[in-house]
Order: structure tokens, then C-alpha cells, then sequence
């Protein structure tokens, strides 16, 4: 008699924690954003499945992972912000500080969404550890967005979200949406050297029972800011650059270091 096949962990794309019901879920490619750019039971590409290497279509609207009730609802008014902000980047109208943010906020969410709606689609062939969620990662690490402008299209389209290296490493991505291309990146001490903020050396994950926790040191950075500030990331010119550093968790309030108490850092820095 063949063996069972072992299904696949089951977990809430937001938090990680196994849904109270099988009837919720999370599309990870919103859907607001699909009617935004076309026919939304229209057909997509996601990849070829790894073990036929045929390629997979179907519908923009069944790309959606198990999410828990709460969560779900937790996050609609979120959904609500990036489509207004969205809105106003195609209309060319100005973006203040706060909806930077969120975009940005936007991006980490739907990176990571995809992250591990992917590694469920492929049934975690590479046995991927699952070490944080959408939850955990949002506004975590420093943050590159560059905003391109295209001709006039319709579309939407996924760049860089297939194959290995994002399985194992997503800190980077693409996104078409209509005629706006966002290209995003995030991950510790991206911009924060370059920025003169502090920054992290010497980094070190730590085990399982922490999900994408790390221990690093803090260095307490020049006070001073540098260009290209992405130095070791190649993108296309002609984008308009968004870099947001991010704060470590915990260091500010760390007693034994005062490396985010300087007036450098309360003159350039626009969150509390």
C-alpha cells in the first residue's frame, strides 16, 4: 500500500498560527488590485510546478492562502490606505511622509504574501522553514522603493517571486500595476550606514522558538549621509528612490547604548 502523502503545514499567511477555519483566506495579491487592472476572474502565469515543470494558470482570484478571521479583518482597513495611496501614485498627485510609509508597509505585506503563498502553491518542496510571517516582517528592516512610470497599460505582473532564490531569500521583488512599476526591497542594514543612522554589524539569527528574531551589535553610524545609498543593488534609472532605515528592535530603549539618542538622529528621522 503507497504511503500517505503528508499535507503540507497549514498556517495563517499574517501571523503564522493555524486558522480557526478552513473558509478564510487571504488573497496575498489583493483584490482590489486585480479589478484595478483588469478582468478579475482573468487567467495568470504562477511559475511552473517543480515537480512537472508544466506551467500553472489559472485565475488572479484563486491565488489566496489560509488567514484567520481576525487577521483578515485586521488588515482591511490597511488594504483600504494602499488602495487610496495607489490611487493617487497613478494620478501623479504628491505623497506625504505617512503614505510613504505605508507603501512601503504595503510592500513588505504583499512581498512576504507571496513569499509563502509560492512556497504553499509548491507544497514547500524546498522544506522551507518558516521562520516569520507577514506580521513579523512589516516596517522590520531598512526599505528601498523605486517608483517607475510607464506608458499608458493595463496589467499586473509579478517580477522575481519564482524559483529559489526567492524562496529562500525574499527580501526583493517587483510589481506591475498598470502603468506604475514598484520595485521594492528590504533587509537589514540596506540603507541605514549610508544614511548615517546607526546600524547593525556582526548579525546572527536566532533558533526556531524565535521567528526571525536576530541578535546583532549596534554600531552607532557617521552622522553623516552618502550616495548611491544602495550601493551594492543594481536597478534601472529613471525611478523615482524611496529609503526608509529602520530601528532595532529594542536598541532606542536599551539602557547600556545610546546610539539612536543623538540630535542627528532626532533632526533626520520622522517616526518616534
Amino acid at each position: 500500500m503507497p504511503a500517505k502523502k503528508r499535507k503540507p503545514d497549514r498556517f495563517c499567511v499574517f501571523c503564522g498560527h493555524t486558522p480557526g477555519s478552513a473558509k478564510h483566506k487571504e488573497h496575498v495579491v489583493p483584490q482590489w488590485l486585480i479589478r484595478a487592472t483588469g478582468t478579475p476572474k482573468r487567467m495568470a502565469t504562477f511559475g511552473p510546478d517543480p515537480r512537472t515543470m508544466q506551467g500553472r494558470r489559472f485565475a488572479f482570484s484563486r491565488f489566496k492562502f489560509p488567514a484567520c478571521e481576525s487577521c483578515n479583518h485586521r488588515y482591511s482597513r490597511f488594504e483600504s490606505s494602499a488602495s487610496r495611496i495607489l490611487s493617487k501614485l497613478r494620478q501623479r498627485q504628491p505623497l506625504d511622509g505617512d503614505e510613504l510609509s505605508h507603501l512601503l508597509d504595503w510592500c513588505d505585506k504583499v512581498r512576504v504574501g507571496v513569499w509563502l503563498g509560492m512556497t504553499m502553491l509548491d507544497k514547500n518542496i524546498s522544506a522551507i522553514r518558516h521562520r516569520f510571517f507577514i506580521d513579523q516582517r512589516i516596517a522590520m528592516h531598512d526599505r528601498l522603493l523605486v517608483i517607475y512610470k510607464l506608458p499608458p497599460r493595463e496589467g499586473l505582473t509579478l517580477f522575481g517571486t519564482v524559483g529559489p532564490i526567492f524562496q529562500y531569500s525574499p527580501v526583493a521583488f517587483a510589481v506591475a500595476i498598470n502603468e506604475i512599476v514598484l520595485f521594492n526591497v528590504s533587509t537589514m542594514g540596506l540603507c541605514s550606514k549610508a544614511l548615517g543612522f546607526p546600524y547593525p554589524v556582526n548579525i546572527e539569527a536566532l533558533e526556531l522558538n524565535h521567528p526571525g528574531g536576530f541578535v546583532c551589535r549596534v554600531h552607532p553610524g557617521e552622522h553623516a549621509s552618502s550616495y548611491p545609498v544602495a550601493s551594492d543593488i543594481w536597478f534601472p534609472d529613471g525611478g523615482v528612490e524611496v529609503y526608509q532605515t529602520a530601528v532595532l528592535e529594542g536598541a532606542r530603549d536599551d539602557p547600556d547604548h545610546d546610539s539612536y539618542n543623538t540630535e542627528y538622529f532626532d533632526d533626520f528621522s520622522a517616526r518616534d
